[in-house]
């Protein structure tokens, strides 16, 4: 926080954990104007005794989510392999703060999340992931020319084989492979399968953002209800709109399969949502046929483009041809 007017904040506190009273007093004192850095992001320093007198830096990262703030929380100047998360969405489709941190905490216990240190109505603080996934798409097998542009067919096959390789890409089929797992042991999806919601640590793919998860079915309600330690009257205890969109009632028959169709394939033009898994099974067999096909499409187009282009140039007109010149004698007009 260089060049930050420093302002200390003494709160002395009875600390449950560490991580509950840092978060307990940035929310306090995220409710008054924030102090601000040089590159104008919030930022904030104060005194915790938990037991012992720690000097806490909470300093806001540029991030390009939008439903969220990102902090990075330091310890007596030391950075702390942790992240503190500001909710800030308002989406009627997102879940509460407490429902998406509780999604989370039960994500986390079957290995599907990183761990929550504590968590309020305002944010959370998690365990800090390593690294984000890799998102390269697969080879497409020519390369781009500016008279492409010019041809419809080139243009189509272009954009579907685009599609195509990046759907097919191992970044994204690790998330296919990992929202397929989350929904067979928990019965939880995610509806909004953004490559920037998911990240890796310890070496394996985890999500990080839990706003738009749901479950399959009231039966997978009652066990995440269970295993985060909440009763029934807990659950009651929450708007029936925020209950009840952890169970959707028109949810696809297949849902973790059409959100990702729809983060990575989708054009509008069709509504997979009733697909069974046969359906869906039939459906990865052919991508990669398909994408093939377009590329041998692209390849075929881009020759007859060539071919068309080297007629129109053989029969343009030499601006070499020699000048025809008459020459008339005049008559002499004297007998």
């Amino acid at each position: 926080m260089q060049g930050t007017k420093r302002r200390r904040l003494y709160i002395t506190v009875k600390a449950s954990t560490v991580w509950q009273e840092i978060l307990r007093v940035w929310t306090k004192l995220h409710k008054t104007p924030m102090l601000k850095d040089d590159s104008n992001l919030n930022c904030s320093r104060f005194l915790v005794k938990a037991p012992n007198e720690v000097v806490i830096e909470i300093q806001q990262q540029i991030t390009e989510g939008q439903h969220s703030e990102i902090y990075q929380v330091f310890i007596n100047g030391q950075e702390q392999n942790v992240i503190l998360k500001k909710f800030k969405s308002k989406s009627s489709e997102n879940l509460t703060p407490t429902l998406e941190a509780l999604a989370q905490i039960y994500a986390c216990k079957h290995g599907f999340a990183v761990p929550v240190l504590a968590f309020n109505q305002q944010a959370l603080i998690s365990v800090k992931c390593d690294k984000q996934i890799t998102q390269d798409p697969l080879e497409i097998g020519y390369k781009w020319q500016r008279n492409m542009m010019k041809d419809h067919q080139t243009k189509f096959f272009a954009k579907k084989l685009n599609t195509l390789s990046i759907a097919l890409s191992p970044g994204s089929q690790n998330i296919l492979d990992f929202s397929r797992k989350m929904y067979s042991k928990i019965g939880m999806y995610n509806m909004d399968q953004n490559p920037n919601n998911y990240m890796i640590w310890n070496d394996k793919m985890v999500q990080i953002d839990f706003g738009m998860n749901r479950f399959a079915s009231k039966e997978h309600l009652k066990r995440f209800f269970q295993s985060v330690g909440r009763t029934d009257s807990f659950a009651d205890s929450f708007a029936d709109k925020d209950v009840a969109k952890l169970v959707p009632q028109n949810m696809p028959h297949s849902p973790h399969e059409f959100y990702w169709y729809q983060a990575f394939v989708s054009n509008g033009q069709c509504d997979p949502s009733m697909w069974n898994s046969k359906d869906w099974e039939s459906f990865h067999m052919q991508m990669p046929i398909d994408r093939q096909t377009y590329m041998v499409n692209i390849q075929q187009r881009m020759r007859i483009i060539k071919d068309i282009q080297s007629q129109k140039s053989t029969k343009r007109p030499s601006s070499n041809k020699k000048t025809k010149i008459k020459i008339y004698a005049l008559k002499d007009n004297h007998p």
